[in-house]
C-alpha cells in the first residue's frame, strides 16, 4: 500500500512571538536587565578562578564574538576586585654600585608618589631649581636650613621600605656634588602609581604587543650615542594590573609567538622585569639596562574563541598547566516564555544604553523572532547581543527618519530588509540567471536522474539559499560511484564522504551478498565553485536511485539532508535560507501549489521562515515535507511507493526498490555474460 506523506502544519513548527503576550506598551515601562542573562555557568567559572589565589589558576574565557564576553567578565571581576586591597606602588631608583641594574622599590599604595615628591623637593633645592621665595622656605624649612636632617627624617619615614635606606645613604653621601647635570641619578621613577585606586585593578589591553604588556626601556640620543637610565623605564599592562586582573584578547596574543612565550615564562616565574629587546644587542652605541624584577601577583584572563582554546590545549603543554579555569560562554538560550520576557528587558536596556528611542511591543516581538533566526532554531534565542544592538541602531534610524517617537515593527523590518539589500547583489544576479535559463533549474515536470538540491552560499556575513541541479548517470561497472566534483578538486572532504556513503547504502540495501556491478557518476551541473558539506547527499542518493530504476523525479520538489549508510536523513545547517532560495525561484515563475521542499524531520526546529513563505504554506501554494528516510523522500519525488521487503525477501512488484534491485541484477547478469563471452 502506498504510504501517504502529508506536508507539515507550519503553525506547529514555526512559533511567532505574539506582541499581545507583553503587558507593556513601550520599553520605557520596563526595568533594566543585567547582561549576565544566559551566562550563569560561565560567570560561575570566572568567579571560581578569580577567588582561587593560587598560581596557574588563570582563566580562559571562550565563545563566539559578540556575546559580551569582555564586558561581562570585566563586570564580574570588578565586583570581586572591589573587595580586595589596593596593590603596591613601585618605583625604580638608580643603583649607584651598578647603574645598569636599577633597583625596584615597593611602597604601600600612595606612598610611592610621596617618596618621589619628597626626593624631588630636596633635589630641586640642592640644584637651585626650586622657587626662591618666602612661601617655599616657609613650607619646606627642613630642606633649606639642614638637608642632612631632612634625609634623616626620610629614613625614619621610609624605614619599613626595603632598599629605601640604601638609596638615601647614597643620596646623603652625594649632597655636596649634586648639580643640575647629575640630578637625574637621584630622581625617582614612579613606575606604578596606585594612589587613586581604592581596590585591586581590572585592566583590559586591546593591543597585547610585547612592549604594551611587559613595558619598555626608552633611549635618548646624545652625541650619536643612545643613552638611557632608570627614569626611562616605562611600565606595561602587567605592571599596572599587578595585584589584580588583566584581560587580554587571546586571538591577538597567540599570533605573536615571542610575546606569548614571554607571558608564559613570566607567569611561571611569577616575576616581571623590563628588558631591552633582543634586537638592541646588534645596535652599536646603544646603552642597555637590566632592571631588577618585580614580584608578580596577577590573574590573567584570556578572551578568545573555542578553536584557539582547543588548539592550544593540543599544541602547548604549558597552556593547560597555566590556564586551569575555562569559562565557556553560550551563544543561545532556550526560548521559554520567561526568557522571552527577560529578553524584552534586555532589549530595553540596550536601547537605553545606546540612547535610542523606546520600542513598541510589536518591535520587540519582531526582534525576538529575529533572535531565533540568528541561531537557526525556533526553540532558542541568540545571545549575540552585538547583532541585536546593531539592529536596534538601524531601526532607530528609520524611526528618526519618519519622525516617530518610538521604534515599531515596520522600523525593525525596514532595518532587516535594508541590510539584506546592501549585500544581496550576487544573489540577485544568480536568481536572474536562473529566471533567464542561463543557469538551468526546472520547477515542473519529471526527469530521470535529475534533482534540485537545496544549497547555501556564504559571502561574509550574508548567506543565502539557491537550488542546484544534480544529475546522475549509471552504467555497467565495478561498484564505484564517481564524484565528478571530487575528481576535478572542487569538492571538500565532507562532501566526498557523503558521496562515499552512497556506495555503502547501495551495497547493504540491494546486493548485500554480491559485489555491485554498477558504476555511476554524480555532478553539480553548472557549478564552478568549490563544494563542501554533506547536506546534498540525500539529493545525490535520490538522483542515483532514479537513474538506476529509470523513474523520473518531480522537478517541482527540492531536497536537502545528509544521509547515513542505512538511508536515514540527518539534519543540516541553514535550512530556512535554503527553503527561501527555492521558494523565491518558484514564486517568480508563479506558485502552482505543486512545489515544495523535502527536509529531514530533525530540521523542523530550525524553521524560521519569512512571513510570505508562511502564508504561502498556509494557503497550500507551497509545501514543506519532513521525512526520516530516503524511502519517504523517493515516494514524494516519484509518486510511487518505495516498497519494503517481504518475509521472503522480495520487494513489491513495481515499487521503487523493486525496480532498483531488478536493474542492478540485470547489470550483474550483463557483467557475467560479458565475462563468459570474452
Amino acid at each position: 500500500m502506498k504510504k501517504t506523506i502529508m506536508p507539515i502544519n507550519i503553525e506547529e513548527h514555526q512559533p511567532k512571538c505574539n506582541p499581545e503576550n507583553f503587558t507593556f506598551t513601550t520599553t520605557d515601562e520596563l526595568p533594566t536587565a543585567t547582561n549576565f542573562f544566559g551566562q550563569h555557568r560561565a560567570i560561575e567559572a570566572i568567579q571560581f578562578g578569580a577567588n582561587i589565589k593560587k598560581p596557574n589558576y588563570h582563566i580562559y574565557v571562550m565563545g563566539p564574538n559578540g556575546l559580551g564576553k569582555r564586558s561581562i567578565a570585566t563586570e564580574v571581576l570588578q565586583q570581586i576586585a572591589a573587595e580586595e586591597k589596593t596593590p603596591s606602588d613601585w618605583c625604580y631608583v638608580n643603583n649607584f654600585n651598578d647603574p645598569q641594574k636599577p633597583v625596584a622599590l615597593e611602597f604601600p599604595a600612595g606612598k610611592g608618589s610621596e617618596f618621589k615628591n619628597d626626593i624631588q623637593l630636596l633635589l630641586d633645592e640642592l640644584t637651585f631649581n626650586s622657587p626662591d621665595s618666602e612661601e617655599f622656605l616657609r613650607k619646606h624649612p627642613d630642606i633649606s636650613s639642614a638637608p642632612e636632617d631632612y634625609i634623616s627624617n626620610l629614613k625614619q619615614k621610609y624605614d619599613d621600605i626595603s632598599g629605601a635606606e640604601e638609596y638615601l645613604n647614597a643620596l646623603q653621601m652625594a649632597l655636596n656634588v649634586i648639580d643640575a647635570s647629575s640630578v637625574h641619578q637621584y630622581s625617582v621613577n614612579l613606575l606604578v602609581d596606585n594612589r587613586e585606586n581604592l581596590h585591586a585593578p581590572v585592566i583590559y589591553t586591546d593591543n597585547p604587543s610585547y612592549a604594551k604588556l611587559f613595558g619598555r626601556i626608552e633611549h635618548i640620543s646624545q652625541n650619536n650615542v643612545l643613552l638611557t637610565s632608570h627614569l626611562l623605564i616605562k611600565p606595561g599592562a602587567l605592571h599596572k594590573a599587578n595585584g589584580g586582573y588583566l584581560l587580554i584578547d587571546a586571538n591577538k596574543i597567540v599570533e605573536d609567538d615571542d610575546t606569548f612565550l614571554a607571558l608564559k615564562r613570566i607567569l611561571m616565574g611569577r616575576k616581571i622585569s623590563v628588558e631591552s629587546p633582543e634586537s638592541s644587542e646588534s645596535i652599536a652605541n646603544l646603552q642597555t639596562l637590566e632592571p631588577s624584577s618585580i614580584p608578580l601577583d596577577i590573574k590573567i584572563i584570556l578572551l578568545g574563541e573555542r578553536s584557539h582554546y582547543y588548539s592550544l590545549c593540543v599544541s602547548d603543554p604549558d597552556f593547560e598547566e597555566l590556564f586551569n579555569v575555562t569559562a565557556d560562554f553560550s551563544g543561545k538560550i532556550v526560548r521559554t516564555d520567561a526568557n522571552i520576557q527577560t529578553y524584552a528587558q534586555l532589549i530595553a536596556s540596550l536601547a537605553y544604553k545606546n540612547e535610542l528611542k523606546p520600542l513598541q511591543r510589536d518591535a520587540i516581538a519582531r526582534i525576538i523572532d529575529y533572535s531565533s533566526h540568528l541561531v537557526d532554531d525556533n526553540e532558542m534565542l541568540s545571545l549575540e547581543f552585538n547583532k541585536i544592538t546593531n539592529l536596534l541602531i538601524d531601526a532607530n534610524h528609520w524611526a528618526t527618519k519618519e519622525n516617530e517617537a518610538n521604534i515599531d515593527f515596520k522600523h525593525v523590518q525596514y532595518a532587516l530588509d535594508f541590510r539584506e539589500r546592501q549585500i544581496d547583489r550576487v544573489r540577485r544576479r544568480l536568481y536572474e540567471e536562473i529566471q533567464r535559463n542561463i543557469v538551468q533549474i526546472q520547477t515542473d515536470s519529471g526527469v530521470v536522474g535529475q534533482i534540485n538540491a537545496l544549497t547555501i552560499i556564504e559571502m561574509g556575513r550574508f548567506a543565502f539559499g539557491i537550488p542546484a541541479r544534480i544529475t546522475a548517470t549509471t552504467r555497467l561497472g565495478d561498484g564505484d560511484v564517481v564524484d565528478i566534483e571530487r575528481e576535478v578538486e572542487l569538492a571538500g572532504s565532507f562532501h566526498s564522504k557523503g558521496v562515499m556513503i552512497l556506495s555503502g547504502y547501495f551495497g547493504s540495501q540491494y546486493t548485500p551478498d554480491k559485489p555491485l556491478s554498477l558504476s555511476a557518476s554524480l555532478v553539480f551541473e553548472q557549478s564552478y565553485a568549490s563544494i563542501e558539506g554533506d547536506s546534498a547527499s540525500a539529493a545525490e542518493l535520490c538522483a542515483l536511485l532514479s537513474a538506476v530504476a529509470q523513474i523520473p523525479l518531480k522537478q517541482s520538489f527540492a531536497i536537502t539532508g545528509a544521509i547515513d549508510q542505512h538511508g536515514n536523513l540527518q539534519a543540516v545547517g541553514d535550512v530556512s535560507q535554503k527553503i527561501e532560495g527555492f521558494f523565491d525561484i518558484c514564486k517568480h515563475r508563479k506558485l502552482t501549489g505543486e512545489q515544495g521542499v523535502i527536509i529531514p524531520s530533525t530540521n523542523l526546529v530550525n524553521l524560521m521562515l519569512r512571513d510570505e513563505i508562511v502564508t504561502a504554506i498556509k494557503t497550500q501554494q507551497f509545501h514543506i515535507y519532513a521525512v526520516d528516510h530516503i524511502n519517504d523522500a523517493m515516494t514524494l519525488l516519484t509518486g510511487k511507493p518505495a516498497g519494503m521487503r517481504s518475509k521472503t525477501g522480495k520487494y513489491p512488484v513495481g515499487s521503487i526498490n523493486y525496480l532498483v534491485e531488478k536493474n542492478l541484477l540485470k547489470l550483474e547478469r550483463s557483467k557475467e555474460e560479458h565475462k563468459t563471452g570474452s
